[in-house]
């Protein structure tokens, strides 16, 4: 018993560590905050969500968004929440917008 209450409480704190809610920002696969999300303060390499983003929470803070990884490419400057990333553009290609378009972060 004694080791299941230990490899719960492991569980439970590893889930509170990548919490999205828990972080300076987060992504989320799907508009309105729904599907896969990742959460962090600093990320230079999106992996499973790399290319998949279409809403971010940024919890207050000033989070610049990136198309390529290691914070290259074009950038994104935001301090608000954002449900639908469709309606932000992406400069030199109107009809381009940032969903699905983020492959990296960092928090100021």
């Amino acid at each position: 018993m004694k080791r299941v209450s230990s490899a719960v409480a492991a569980i439970a704190l590893t889930a509170a560590v990548i919490s999205p809610q828990a972080s300076a920002a987060s992504i989320y696969e799907h508009i309105g905050y729904r599907g896969a999300a990742q959460g962090g303060e600093n990320v230079p390499r999106l992996y499973a969500m790399n290319d998949k983003t279409s809403s971010v929470r940024t919890y207050g803070k000033t989070v610049y968004f990136f198309e390529d990884a290691h914070y290259g490419g074009m950038g994104l400057g935001l301090w608000v929440n954002v449900s639908d990333l469709r309606s932000y553009k992406v400069p030199l290609a109107p009809l381009s917008s940032w969903n699905d378009r983020i492959s990296s972060w960092y928090t100021k």
